[in-house]
């Protein structure tokens, strides 16, 4: 691509380069150097620099042959003005002709024969055509008339100027690999070239840093179209305000769930209010900090609401934190009140004088703050007044605190709710700790619209089986993974059976393109993944990604994306890339992300030296006293006006969602006495799998072992700053400038400290097994038996890791079990209890095998099957329903979509016959299955319901024959164009409760995709209910069957038939005939007897058992109670999504 150098500025640059005594050359390839500084974001620039290397004799250019050389040529752009880079680049080339001809292979070899640089520069002018020129006039009608060059390299970039052989004016011409630059980059580099080379010849004394090289469009792009983000959001008003009119909305509806508690939006606001009223009493106001110190449960959301009705700032204090960092925050926020809980409380540092940290127990002291005023409180709280400040990790040491105002907060969950749109029938999640700013937008968000508040419990976000669980039960449509626990959810079996699941929003760290096509190959396109980025110093995030099925990301220089875009800045956000002049860079340069608008904290609390470092007055912005704020983050422009991150500029960094500062870690270990020195990294040796280590070096004459310092620094720093590994050096390599050369640290191995790590061996086949599995997800060669998990370098991810495969080898446990037992003796102790009690080590997995020619029935269908003999035709086992379907409904689809669901379970295609006197399993390869449509709407509307009344009765008083089948009928009555009513009746030894929701489920599923065209994305079942049958057979039987058959014996033992006070003798024979009488317990009883679950630690389950016990103790006045209950049975992953 030719550049276009007016024959003005050529004469111009020619100019500069005698009156400064030098080259052209050189002056040309300053201005090269300058436009790579501005597309690499680096001062420290290297490139490729073409040398003739002929030989300095007489004569020298006459000689024939290759004599060029390539030279990688490095400079570093400190600033300056453009005179001084020119001499500047004069003398390093000057420096360089000396070692010119060494070759370029040997220097690629000297660097492990990576690849040196990517762009090229390069200079041509051929003395030879001036001579020819010369004697053109003497040689009759010889003539010049010019001359074209081709030339093919592997490099990115390469710039070749010229002299013009006729007029000896510059020209320039740009090679690029198309496939690393597209023609627009291209072309934008070449304006870049032609505005350095302007602004070095016209303004040879001004500082190169401080002018732009971009042209006035791309300015306007970055500066101004790519941040038109002004958006409406309610200015008068507090998001504590936006809920209490969303409870005028929606009194009743549910505001919060927690294990067996619910709340709704007006108890929900009353409880606050009373607390933020007992606030004003104590003085709690504008700006004024209220500690917050629990764990997750509904008081803590209660806490947090009535800070803000109360119109000041909670400072969340997590009670997993060591009470050294505890005492930290609490005496740099110097809180006056810190409300907590009984269960808690005790793990507070003492208070630091009198008047400061007063506790306030949310449980024992409610009584009293009870009787406060149950109105919302007076507002007298401003948009730039405090909504909350988080500490985060600093890098003095000492942890600092984001203060972020009620106006960033508002604007934030305002955008949210305009682009994600949450309604009543939305179930969010809470599961991050309040001590990081994401769940700032869990814990209000769905409460200003309306949805429904779900809080996990304390621990659950770190064990994806429970979230699993408690998403499936508590239908979850909304929840936030940061990126490594999304992984981890990702492998847990049938993890895409959330089917209320609609959106998971990801942050906290880097959303890698491999996670994500991960995320979409486990879920449907009902199923939306957004990557949102931001610093707790903003409202939350600052951008926001709708990552797309299907799309390759690509950077738009050089190289494919390994992670995805974290897209545009969100409403009233302003996103810059600058240098560090302050200068926007252009797309697909690299530069420090800066954030403005009016979601920028005030600043850092008691910290103005660092706010006004990092809060620093935004110079694009005409609003006076405007900021931006300096993220240290790394990130480029793609052509399309998306961010992608890069990474940091400093020794920040991100692990499994939490911000880390490196330095702190270090500043704390240097305190110790026994630490010389020290240097912490994050490294990453296997692919997704990053750590902390520790590089200390040893005091000298002091003996240090790892468990020294592990312990010390759990006194001092939360468990995710603790490095997993620590290498003992005796010192730390430096650079030839004297500075730690962290490249050369060594790769840490296990055992690095010398220390015989192994001590007491196994001594069961348990331990050992335990033993193993530690060593393989500690990375370590072996594990003694009293060794902590944690203190070996365990964290959260590493535990869902270990919990995941003892549970493929049948081990199902708690991951609460690791944290309470975290060593390999103490762990298999607690096994060895759940299996004597007959739990914990489950039945063998479940596989499909080989099957006979002839498939038993399992033990729960003998029994159905039993009682059909027994009672021929009965209908007592069929279980019918009558779904109305409202809307346009396509019946060929629907048809269709029964069809593969009958072909999909096994179940559904099977009859019962006899063979050799017993019954068997008969699954038919195929099924005819037709859908009867009944069209109703022929009918007057009243006749249309009895109609519909009588068919529904008829259908579900036919009887089924289990050996002839289908064992599944279904029909659908049309009533009109937008509503039908399908009936499904099925015998119940073909299905049962649970199985009910996965035929639903995987209906709808079908029916979506086949009305849509796409693919259904239901995975293969790995077994069918006769796998599970033969499973059954073959388990059940020996010592299995002995022991169970004592457990049930022992159970029912002398039992008595219970003996009831009733009206009428029973008849001989059974009748089925009776009634159902339903009541509706008050809110104050169901709310109370949720309380008692809570204070007691039990299920509302075992509570309403109990009481149904009593009562029927008290009826019989018998004290020796047995009742039946059902169970799902279903606690092997492997038959969640099997209908039996």
């Amino acid at each position: 691509l030719p550049v276009p150098i007016s024959k003005e500025l050529s004469t111009a640059l020619k100019r500069l380069a005698r009156e400064l005594a030098i080259p052209i050359k050189s002056v040309l390839l300053s201005a090269h150097l300058r436009v790579m500084s501005m597309l690499s974001g680096q001062g420290d620039v290297l490139t490729g620099l073409v040398s003739h290397g002929r030989p300095e004799t007489t004569d020298g250019e006459r000689v024939l042959g290759l004599f060029l050389n390539t030279l990688p040529f490095r400079l570093k752009l400190s600033g300056g003005t453009w005179i001084e880079l020119i001499k500047q680049t004069f003398a390093a080339e000057s420096e360089l002709l000396a070692y010119r001809w060494y070759p370029l292979a040997e220097i690629q070899r000297q660097q492990g024969g990576n690849v040196l640089f990517e762009t090229l520069f390069n200079f041509m002018h051929f003395h030879v055509y001036e001579k020819l020129l010369a004697v053109a006039p003497y040689a009759g009608d010889f003539q010049v008339l010019g001359a074209t060059t081709f030339e093919k390299t592997n490099f990115a970039l390469v710039a070749q100027f010229s002299l013009d052989l006729l007029s000896s004016d510059v020209r320039l011409s740009l090679e690029c690999n198309p496939a690393a630059l597209a023609l627009p980059q291209i072309e934008a580099i070449a304006g870049y070239y032609s505005r350095v080379l302007d602004a070095l010849a016209c303004w040879p004394q001004e500082h190169y840093e401080w002018q732009s090289c971009l042209s006035v469009k791309e300015q306007e792009q970055l500066l101004v179209e790519w941040n038109a983000t002004e958006t409406g959001y309610p200015q008068d008003r507090c998001v504590h305000q936006l809920i209490e009119e969303q409870v005028e909305r929606t009194p009743d509806a549910v505001a919060l769930v927690f294990e067996d508690q619910t709340l709704t939006y007006a108890e929900l606001n009353r409880r606050a209010n009373q607390l933020a009223h007992h606030l004003k009493a104590q003085g709690i106001g504008p700006d004024k900090l209220v500690g917050v110190f629990m764990q997750r449960c509904v008081e803590m959301v209660v806490a947090l609401l009535s800070v803000l009705k109360a119109a000041g700032a909670y400072v969340p204090l997590d009670p997993s934190y060591p009470k050294e960092r505890l005492a930290v925050m609490l005496a740099d926020s110097q809180v006056a009140i810190i409300l907590t809980s009984r269960d808690v409380a005790g793990l507070l540092p003492p208070p630091l004088r009198e008047g400061l940290g007063k506790p306030i127990d949310l449980v024992t002291d409610w009584k009293r703050i009870s009787t406060s005023q149950r109105e919302n409180p007076q507002a007298n709280v401003a948009p730039l007044n405090l909504a909350y400040v988080i500490y985060t990790s600093g890098s003095t040491g000492k942890p600092k605190g984001a203060m972020n105002t009620q106006r960033g907060i508002c604007n934030r969950l305002s955008w949210m709710q305009q682009t994600y749109q949450l309604t009543a029938r939305d179930r969010v999640l809470q599961k991050t700790p309040f001590s990081f700013d994401v769940s700032v937008w869990e814990f209000f968000w769905p409460l200003l619209a309306g949805a429904s508040l779900i809080i996990a419990a304390p621990g659950g976000h770190q064990d994806p089986t429970y979230l699993k669980t408690l998403m499936r039960e508590r239908a979850v449509t909304t929840l936030h993974f940061v990126p490594s626990m999304l992984q981890a959810f990702l492998r847990e079996p049938h993890r895409q059976d959330c089917g209320s699941l609609r959106q998971v929003i990801c942050s906290g760290e880097a959303l890698s393109s491999a996670l994500q096509a991960a995320f979409f190959a486990t879920f449907t396109d009902l199923v939306q993944l957004h990557n949102l980025y931001g610093p707790t110093e903003a409202a939350i995030d600052v951008t926001f990604w709708q990552c797309q099925r299907d799309r390759k990301e690509r950077t738009e220089l050089l190289s494919d994306a390994a992670s995805v875009p974290i897209g545009r800045p969100l409403a009233n956000t302003q996103i810059y890339l600058l240098d560090k002049h302050l200068q926007p860079v252009p797309v697909g340069s690299t530069a420090e992300l800066y954030i403005g608008g009016v979601g920028l904290a005030r600043g850092y609390f008691k910290g103005p030296e660092l706010t006004a470092e990092k809060f620093i007055p935004d110079p694009f912005s005409r609003q006076g006293g405007a900021r931006l704020y300096a993220t240290g983050d790394l990130a480029r422009w793609r052509g399309d006006g998306t961010i992608e991150f890069v990474g940091r500029l400093d020794q920040q960094v991100k692990l499994r969602g939490y911000r880390i500062e490196l330095l702190e870690i270090e500043a704390v270990l240097r305190q110790s006495s026994l630490v010389q020195d020290c240097v912490v990294l994050m490294r990453e040796d296997e692919p997704e799998e990053k750590r902390l280590v520790a590089y200390p070096v040893v005091a000298q004459g002091e003996t240090l072992t790892t468990a020294d310092l592990r312990s010390y620094l759990q006194d001092r720093l939360p468990a995710y700053m603790i490095p997993e590994t620590f290498v003992l050096m005796e010192s730390l390599p430096l650079t030839p400038n004297g500075k730690v050369d962290r490249q050369a640290l060594p790769n840490p191995l296990p055992d690095q400290d010398g220390q015989n790590r192994a001590g007491e061996g196994a001594r069961t086949w348990l331990q050992e097994l335990l033993a193993g599995l530690w060593s393989q997800v500690l990375r370590r060669p072996q594990v003694g038996i009293h060794e902590d998990f944690f203190e070996l370098g365990g964290h959260s991810l590493l535990t869902t890791r270990l919990i995941a495969q003892l549970a493929a080898l049948g081990i199902e446990v708690p991951l609460r079990v690791l944290f309470e037992a975290p060593t390999v003796a103490s762990f298999a102790q607690r096994v060895e209890q759940e299996l004597s009690r007959g739990e914990g080590m489950q039945v063998p997995p479940f596989v499909a095998t080989a099957r006979p020619d002839v498939l038993p029935l399992s033990f729960a269908q003998q029994r159905l099957w039993f009682l059909d003999q027994l009672e021929p035709g009965s209908t007592a086992y069929l279980i019918p329903s009558a779904q109305r379907v409202q809307g346009a409904l396509h019946i060929a689809c629907l048809s269709r979509s029964l069809q593969q669901l009958v072909q999909r379970h096994e179940s559904l295609r099977t009859t019962f016959e006899m063979h050799n006197g017993q019954p068997v399993q008969v699954i038919h390869a195929t099924a005819h299955f037709v859908l009867p449509v009944i069209d109703l709407q022929g009918l007057l509307l009243e006749h249309r319901e009895q109609q519909t009344r009588k068919l529904t009765n008829m259908e579900r008083q036919h009887p089924m024959c289990l050996s002839i089948g289908p064992l599944l009928r279904t029909m659908l009555l049309r009533q009109d164009a937008q509503e039908h009513v399908l009936l499904l009746t099925l015998h119940h030894i073909i299905t049962d409760a649970w199985s009910d929701q996965v035929f639903v489920r995987e209906l709808t599923t079908l029916y979506q995709a086949n009305v849509s065209g796409q693919s259904s994305g239901l995975a293969p079942l790995p077994i069918q209910y006769a796998d599970y049958a033969l499973w059954q057979r073959q388990w059940l039987q020996g010592e299995i069957e002995t022991g169970q058959m004592a457990y049930w014996r022992k159970q029912l033992a002398n039992v008595a038939p219970l003996e009831l006070p009733i009206d009428h003798a029973r008849p001989a024979m059974q009748t089925y005939r009776g009634a159902v009488q339903s009541l509706r317990l008050p809110a104050d009883l169901s709310k109370g007897l949720q309380q008692l679950c809570r204070a007691e630690h039990v299920t509302l389950f075992m509570l309403l058992l109990a009481a149904f016990q009593v009562l029927l103790a008290r009826y019989s006045g018998q004290t020796d109670i047995s009742v039946g209950t059902p169970i799902a049975n279903r606690r092997q992953a492997e038959v969640e999504g099997v209908m039996s």
